[in-house]
């Protein structure tokens, strides 16, 4: 769950550099490839109260 936490504080501070150079992003993602159920749910309430749309690996089709 740290772990979950420090990445989304990561994508944070990268969106507030482009907001600098280029304004307020239309959509911010955060990508996922694996993650536990505990910190599934955390990254689902943080994303959520941040506006950030949440993408989890196991929802990826590869075509």
């Amino acid at each position: 769950e740290e772990e979950a936490k420090k990445e989304l504080e990561k994508l944070m501070k990268k969106v507030r550099i482009a907001e600098r150079i280029f304004g307020k992003p239309e959509f911010i993602f955060l990508v996922v490839a694996n993650a536990s159920k505990e910190a599934e749910e955390l990254l689902r309430k943080i994303c959520s109260e941040r506006g950030v749309r949440l993408v989890l690996g196991k929802e990826i089709e590869e075509f």
